[in-house]
């Protein structure tokens, strides 16, 4: 109930956000399912890139939108970082923010294969910050360049 209490003292353009956020996660996480990676990550590049060419001036910062994004992935049922990042790219384009998606992969004998996606913004993570990212191996076919 205090949940509710606080999205609904949320600002407007907030809970756009986080309305936005829950939908996108969700929409991420069934296309990822029932597609090849690609095409998803293709679909989000598109649409980011429409987004940035008819972006509205930001009035919430970058950390700020991708807070509010974290805070509903930790409560979407089977949420991954790849949704989480995917559905940030493509807020983050709408508010005029040009965010880098990375997709990378660990495998180490001590903690095993594990995969990982995150959101970069000028060289700094916004979401999907774990304390050992720089162990993962970032794969460079899902570039920008190379989706383009």
């Amino acid at each position: 109930m205090r949940r509710v209490f606080k999205f609904f003292h949320l600002p407007r353009s907030e809970k756009t956000i986080v309305l936005q956020a829950f939908s996108l996660l969700l929409y991420y996480r069934v296309r990822l399912k029932m597609q090849p990676l690609q095409k998803p990550i293709q679909s989000v590049q598109r649409r980011s890139r429409h987004n940035l060419a008819n972006a509205k001036q930001a009035h919430l910062k970058p950390e700020r939108i991708s807070r509010l994004i974290c805070t509903v992935h930790r409560r979407v049922p089977f949420s991954t970082c790849l949704s989480q990042a995917m559905a940030g790219k493509v807020i983050l384009s709408q508010h005029g923010y040009d965010t880098q998606l990375h997709i990378g992969v660990r495998n180490d004998e001590s903690s095993g294969f594990a995969a990982h996606a995150w959101l970069s913004y000028h060289g700094e993570v916004l979401m999907g910050e774990v304390h050992d990212l720089n162990r993962f191996q970032e794969f460079k076919a899902f570039s920008r360049q190379e989706m383009q």
